[in-house]
């Protein structure tokens, strides 16, 4: 269960068209590094727009706000970030903590 003090990272993608499925490769490539080295990454979703392909949406749950800022000043998390985001013509990022939760 969340806890209040959960925090989220998100990240609003418009891929260039034509690398949607390479955008989505480089960004579970990240993910997944994030998971298995970033202490306090609890998980990660990414979806896609129905309506346009191109656009995706991120979000990932972290323990603390503090580890969402400790994994952003890691040299892998510039290396990999800037993989996915040069691949986009548009990226913005914001960050959240648990306002409410229900279910799981």
């Amino acid at each position: 269960m969340a806890k209040m003090e959960q925090a989220y990272s998100s990240g609003n993608w418009l891929v260039q068209e034509g690398n949607e499925e390479e955008f989505v490769s480089r960004w579970t490539a990240f993910t997944d590094w994030s998971l298995q080295n970033a202490n306090g990454a609890v998980s990660f979703v990414l979806v896609r727009d129905s309506a346009n392909p191109r656009l995706f949406l991120s979000l990932g749950a972290w323990e603390t706000e503090q580890a969402v800022q400790a994994w952003r000043q890691t040299p892998e998390f510039e290396e990999m970030f800037g993989a996915c985001r040069e691949l986009c013509d548009e990226f913005e990022a914001h960050f959240y903590t648990l306002a409410a939760s229900l279910g799981e």
